[in-house]
């Protein structure tokens, strides 16, 4: 479940990503100078509305999927853990990528940032943390404590949103130098 609860937020962060190279390339960021919208508030909103759209679809697919039977209160930190993803692709690829041919490489290459997470189910060793350096990790990490009802599930999902956050907040620094 936790490795399908990041299908639906990557998914969108790889189409708003797509989108804001689309408006850098169309000069939109430029035009933003003379609006009410700024060019960071363009950017809150491009890179939360998938976010938002990623927990519903993440929610709904859990549901359809049959994974859980009903929602808890639990299960909302995990939305939000997983949420992050969609913000984080999105940044990934308008940071990065120069057009869109290099943008679908990205994206193709961002979901082997899935990977690592799959170490919680093979090995108990303390040495899967050195996977923590991604945020899949922490997702499934938090996602299998959530299921066995272990008192560390809010400290992986506190975990894994610090993880995420630094990330977000390093693609921000570069996607402002680069194009803001």
């Amino acid at each position: 479940a936790g490795f399908l609860l990041q299908i639906p937020p990557l998914m969108y962060g790889m189409v708003a990503g797509f989108i804001i190279l689309d408006e850098r390339d169309d000069g939109v960021l430029q035009y933003l100078t003379v609006t009410p919208l700024s060019r960071t508030g363009y950017l809150v909103y491009r890179i939360s509305m998938p976010a938002i759209a990623g927990t519903v679809a993440s929610a709904l697919f859990l549901l359809i999927c049959d994974l859980v039977q009903y929602f808890t209160f639990r299960l909302l930190p995990l939305f939000f853990l997983a949420a992050l993803g969609a913000p984080l692709v999105s940044l990934l690829l308008a940071s990065f990528a120069h057009d869109k041919v290099e943008a679908l490489t990205l994206a193709k290459a961002a979901s082997f940032i899935l990977i690592p997470g799959f170490v919680v189910f093979f090995t108990d060793s303390p040495l899967q943390f050195l996977c923590g350096i991604t945020p899949s990790f922490w997702v499934i990490k938090a996602t299998l404590a959530m299921y066995a009802h272990d008192p560390l599930y809010l400290v992986y999902v506190g975990t894994g949103v610090i993880v995420t956050v630094l990330y977000i907040w390093m693609l921000v620094r570069r996607f402002s130098s680069k194009v803001l």
